[in-house]
């Protein structure tokens, strides 16, 4: 495991390379995007440990911080979902750069950061297979879940609420800085039309409708999705004092980006 930076427009993104000391025959460089926020900070240590596992496998993995979090550079006052998306491709770029020879890429996406990997498998034909873990599809959706876990640990900030006719802006959620353009990007936010002609693999840890509808459509459309169903393993919601990692459910990821592979 070795740190390295990635120049951007914003600075440079800290990443983290996890290189296998004996590749497999069959490569592929497996890139890990973060959810937002509060959800990164619980899925840490899960999403570190997948890398390792896919590391001891044979399969190359990067992590990254979007910039405005982490130790990337930036404000995180001023995060922008555009912005992530460009940090996605420079992240990618850098590790094609650093491979010994060409690969294809696996991208790991939770919650937001799964929205940002489909949206890039779906224009890159450099992504070969797709790992979505609660994938946010929709984003008024995903607001109102973050308003909900926010609210309920009565802390102030957040989304806009309406007290009468008046509109109260709210401009955080669970501490971390929530800027208008941002907000206003998850909103806009709905990839339910999206259509993966690749290798998928969801993985849901919580009852989602939309996401279950839309298999059959990814699977019409080309794809070759397979579903991992492991209800209440949350980690990027509650992980019991930040102790449980799914080794379970991790080493059936590993074992899927092995096979595409």
């Amino acid at each position: 495991m070795e740190p390295f930076f990635v120049p951007s427009p914003r600075g440079p993104l800290f990443a983290w390379r996890h290189v296998p000391a004996t590749p497999r025959a069959a490569r592929a460089c497996a890139v890990v995007c973060n959810p937002f926020g509060e959800e990164f900070v619980l899925a840490h240590r899960s999403l570190h440990t997948l890398a390792k596992q896919l590391e001891r496998s044979g399969v190359r993995a990067v992590r990254f911080d979007w910039s405005g979090s982490g130790d990337s550079a930036g404000e995180a006052d001023a995060i922008s979902l555009e912005a992530w998306r460009e940090d996605l491709r420079l992240v990618m770029d850098a590790a094609e750069e650093r491979a010994p020879r060409r690969e294809a890429f696996a991208l790991v996406g939770v919650r937001l950061g799964a929205a940002l990997a489909l949206e890039r498998a779906c224009e890159d034909d450099r992504v070969r297979a797709l790992v979505l873990w609660d994938p946010v599809l929709r984003g008024s959706s995903y607001r109102d879940e973050l308003e909900r876990a926010h609210r309920g640990r009565s802390l102030p900030g957040g989304f806009a609420r309406r007290h009468g006719e008046e509109v109260e802006m709210l401009t955080e959620i669970a501490g971390f800085p929530l800027p208008e353009r941002f907000r206003e990007e998850i909103e806009a936010l709905d990839l339910t039309s999206a259509r993966p002609a690749i290798p998928l693999l969801l993985v849901q840890t919580k009852e989602d409708p939309l996401s279950s509808r839309l298999v059959e459509e990814w699977r019409s459309g080309g794809s070759a999705v397979e579903v991992c169903r492991a209800l209440d393993q949350r980690v990027w919601e509650e992980d019991d004092a930040r102790t449980v990692v799914p080794l379970k459910l991790l080493k059936r990821i590993v074992e899927w980006i092995e096979a595409c592979s």
